[in-house]
């Protein structure tokens, strides 16, 4: 996986439709990202004295990545729901639109929920 750093307008940001979603879709992505990272911190302490501070911090960054992945799906909704955000998913690149397809499979009655 690769990131695209895109700076915007805030002016423009702030009054354009689905703004607030746009910005919630980067926030739970840079979130996302930083639980990973402290998760691979955690794991890379080979400490046995620290062990009960490496096995406390990766459940940490476990129940933090749940609690930011569940924002994360209610965002994703949003952009489908989203007509003008749905709409420019469609000129994104193809894996990105399988990407999104695939995590609008795990909304409910999606094939991927339960």
């Amino acid at each position: 996986m690769h990131t695209h750093t895109k700076f915007f307008n805030f002016s423009k940001l702030a009054i354009a439709d689905g703004a607030t979603t746009v910005v919630r879709v980067g926030m739970a992505c840079n979130d996302l990202a930083i639980a990973n990272s402290l998760l691979g911190h955690f794991k890379g302490i080979s400490s046995n004295a620290l062990n009960h501070i490496r096995q406390g911090g990766m459940l940490y960054s476990v129940r933090m990545s749940c609690g930011h992945l569940r924002e994360g799906m209610k965002t994703i909704q949003a952009v489908r729901d989203h007509a003008a955000l749905s709409a420019l998913v469609t000129r994104c690149h193809a894996h990105a639109q399988s990407a999104f397809a695939e995590l609008c499979e795990c909304l409910p009655a999606g094939k991927h929920r339960r």
